[in-house]
């Protein structure tokens, strides 16, 4: 009894190595455990560790945030289950049950940052205030979305999915520069943003969004993300700010 005891482990961990690990994934080699030792009494299985337990129950967005954190750093072939476990203090067995595989994993983490980033600009369109005001709120709730989220990932050249999937996100990306472009010049119109190349303002807007986030605690990264907002808004609107504050100053006296 106590042989066969001994051996239920290591059937499983020879199911679980080479040709044999999809099948330990799908459960199949649990099912080759004998629910009986020889002489008909039930075979004690241990509990699993507290760990196991706690990575089982890993969010499907945590993992998302984690693997794109990854795929930010070193890139699709890069992109390994084993780097996405660590990221995430889980293990590679979680990830192959939540995800089929690594190209359903690139396109989810694409797919959320585009749905932050629209979910973002609604915000800035359906309130109100002007231009200027619109602005500095979509870039808050973007940053405060990418801290949240760990990276924000560019759409227009997407790597890893198929070619339909990355035409969506194409169209997806075109629709979030021509939404950008919309509040810019709604600013420009009432006088709250200075009339500037709006490509390369949205460019920027972008690239600034699609940067790494600083590495550094919660709290400070919350600080430097606001810094950020306010410079690039200052920046789009200090010609208009600079007109509207000189021109009454600048002005000449009416004549007598």
């Amino acid at each position: 009894r106590r042989a066969a005891a001994r051996a239920v482990p290591a059937q499983v961990a020879e199911s679980a190595s080479g040709d044999g690990w999809h099948a330990a994934c799908s459960g199949t080699a649990m099912n080759a455990i004998p629910a009986r030792l020889p002489g008909g009494r039930l075979a004690r299985r241990r509990p699993p560790p507290v760990g196991a337990v706690r990575s089982a129950t890993v969010a499907r967005s945590t993992l998302v945030a984690a693997a794109a954190r990854v795929l930010q750093r070193r890139g699709v072939r890069g992109l390994l289950w084993s780097h996405v476990a660590r990221e995430a203090g889980t293990r590679c067995l979680v990830l192959q049950r939540r995800f089929e595989d690594i190209a359903q994993l690139v396109y989810e983490c694409h797919d959320r940052s585009a749905t932050a980033l629209e979910s973002c600009l609604l915000r800035a369109e359906t309130a109100g205030g002007i231009g200027r005001d619109r602005l500095a709120l979509f870039l808050r709730a973007a940053l405060a979305a990418r801290r949240e989220q760990g990276a924000f990932l560019p759409l227009l050249r997407p790597q890893g999915v198929p070619a339909a999937a990355a035409k969506g996100l194409r169209e997806r990306e075109a629709g979030i520069r021509a939404r950008l472009d919309r509040v810019l010049r709604r600013g420009e119109r009432d006088g709250s943003l200075a009339a500037v190349d709006h490509e390369a303002a949205v460019e920027l807007l972008l690239a600034a969004l699609y940067a790494p986030p600083p590495a550094r605690s919660a709290l400070r990264r919350a600080e430097l993300d606001a810094g950020v907002a306010e410079m690039l808004v200052r920046a789009l609107a200090g010609e208009a700010l600079a007109r509207n504050l000189s021109g009454p100053a600048t002005s000449a006296p009416p004549r007598r």
